[in-house]
């Protein structure tokens, strides 16, 4: 009981020093003054760089870009290309599509093309992609292409290959004559092996 009397009496004294410092008759009043807006600015300062940091860690508008996660009209697409420096194919503009451009892979670089009316944000939903890889050693690193038999190879009268899964026609494979970029074109839903022929004669470089 004494033990608790004599803490309460110290506690109280600590207290009443700690009022009296702001009196202006203390003779350390400007002192004391003075080292609390130190301290004050200190944690203000503290605690916006800790805030800063925190923020740093989201991903950057470039960054953002580079994953494919901006949706961009056919202007602002050719135009974010032409500033990467990077070889791309496409089919072209459609109309009311929008675009992405998903430049943070190893192997590929993946145009997506947003339907008009469709959620750009729904990742179940299945699009229209034109993907380029930089050589057909790099499109031999892709395995979900011709997984299945048989495939069908096809070479166009421009020098143009193709090679598709008969079954399924939702995706191609096209290598195009005089260059070393290697292309595959994935669809939404089954085409025609026609589609497909014209689809290829279609891919162009973005420019």
């Amino acid at each position: 009981m004494l033990v608790l009397i004599r803490w309460v009496s110290r506690l109280f004294k600590k207290e009443y020093r700690f009022l009296a410092r702001y009196e202006r008759s203390h003779p350390h009043f400007f002192w004391y003054l003075a080292l609390d807006a130190v301290i004050s600015t200190l944690v203000v300062v503290g605690g916006f760089q800790l805030y800063s940091h925190v923020n740093s860690t989201s991903p950057t508008d470039d960054q953002l870009e580079r994953a494919g996660a901006v949706q961009m009209t056919a202007n602002q697409f050719i135009n974010n290309v032409k500033l990467s420096g990077a070889t791309v194919y496409w089919l072209g503009p459609l109309y009311g599509a929008t675009y992405s451009l998903n430049r943070s892979l190893k192997y590929a670089i993946i145009v997506t093309y947003i339907s008009q009316g469709s959620n750009f944000n729904d990742a179940s939903q299945s699009r229209l992609t034109v993907e380029t890889y930089a050589n057909s050693t790099a499109l031999s690193h892709d395995d979900r292409l011709l997984a299945s038999a048989p495939g069908r190879k096809v070479v166009t009268e421009k020098g143009v290959t193709i090679e598709y899964d008969a079954n399924t026609l939702t995706a191609m494979a096209v290598t195009l004559q005089g260059v070393q970029e290697a292309v595959i074109v994935e669809y939404p839903s089954k085409q025609s092996e026609s589609q497909l022929l014209k689809d290829a004669g279609k891919l162009v470089l973005v420019k």
